[in-house]
């Protein structure tokens, strides 16, 4: 005979999408989590950007601040040339017997500039004491006594002595010569014969 069992129902009870997992992180945990990610990211933000911005901004303070001290100190110094040679007329304790006699250099490359203007390129000067050698190349012999009559002329000129090296016929006035003119300056205290 046949023998008929109990039919074997399921022993689950609940339904899988209602029911709450509880192996995960909770509310609260999650809550934590955004909290501790808020704090990094405020310190990231502070350490990494704003402290970077300020640091660029103190920089560029200090940049205008030493800009505008350079400016003021040009200003003051401009008129340092001025100041100097009106302080020299009264007191020049500071130079020796021979720096009294001697003229300013830049005062004596200003004379040469103004004698020898563009009619011959100054291949090279030499001051020693009162006295300058002046080497000029690429000019003509007329140029030669033009730029060694302006140099007589200077009140501040004892005597000028030249000579000039030149290819071919010397009394062509259009040949290119070199010439070395040698400026005896007057001393610093010495009078013009005028």
């Amino acid at each position: 005979m046949l023998e008929f069992s109990k039919p074997k129902y399921p022993q689950k009870q609940t339904i899988n999408l209602a029911v709450e997992e509880t192996n995960g992180i909770g509310k609260q945990g999650q809550v934590a989590i955004f909290f501790v990610f808020l704090i990094v990211l405020g310190l990231f933000t502070k350490f990494a950007v704003i402290d970077r911005i300020d640091e660029a901004e103190k920089a560029k303070n200090e940049y205008i601040r030493t800009e505008e001290q350079i400016k003021q100190l040009t200003d003051r110094v401009k008129n340092y040339n001025e100041v100097q040679q009106v302080y020299r007329q009264y007191d020049d304790s500071f130079l020796s017997e021979s720096e009294k006699i001697e003229i300013d250099r830049l005062e004596i490359i200003d004379m040469i500039e103004q004698c020898v203007k563009d009619e011959a390129q100054i291949k090279e000067i030499r001051i020693s004491s009162n006295q300058v050698s002046i080497v000029l190349e690429e000019t003509r012999l007329s140029y030669v006594s033009e730029i060694v009559a302006r140099f007589q002329e200077d009140e501040r000129t004892s005597y000028v002595t030249v000579s000039t090296a030149g290819t071919g016929n010397v009394k062509d006035e259009s040949q290119i010569v070199s010439a070395d003119v040698m400026v005896q300056l007057k001393d610093g205290g010495e009078e013009s014969d005028e």
